[in-house]
C-alpha cells in the first residue's frame, strides 16, 4: 500500500506546476526536452492508496513513457524529480546563454 501523497516529494524548484481538483491532483514541470507529470487520482476528495502515477512526454508529446508509483519504486520516482530538475536549471542556462 502507498501511503505517500504528492507532499511527500522533495519538489525544489518553483517551476512545478500543481492543479488541485476534487478528482485529482497534478505536479508538471517542462523541463525544456521533455515534459513531466506526476498524478495522484482521488474518490471522495482523499487519495486513491496506488493510484499515483508518473508519465515522461517529449516535447512533442508523441514518446511516452508512464508507470505506477508504489512503495516498491518511490526512490526512483524522486530520482527522476531531481533529474528533471537538474534539466530544468540547464535548460535556463542554456536559454539564458544563447538568448545573451
Amino acid at each position: 500500500m502507498l501511503t505517500y501523497s504528492m507532499k511527500d516529494f522533495k519538489y525544489t524548484l518553483d517551476d512545478w506546476y500543481f492543479d488541485n481538483s476534487p478528482r485529482m491532483t497534478i505536479a508538471c514541470l517542462n523541463c525544456g526536452l521533455f515534459f513531466i507529470k506526476i498524478s495522484a487520482i482521488k474518490s471522495n476528495n482523499s487519495l486513491i492508496n496506488n493510484w499515483f502515477s508518473i508519465c515522461i512526454t517529449d516535447q512533442d508529446g508523441f514518446n511516452e513513457i508512464e508507470f505506477d508509483i508504489t512503495e516498491a519504486n518511490i526512490e526512483r520516482v524522486q530520482k527522476i524529480i531531481d533529474v528533471a530538475e537538474k534539466c530544468r536549471l540547464l535548460n535556463n542556462e542554456l536559454t539564458d546563454l544563447i538568448c545573451d
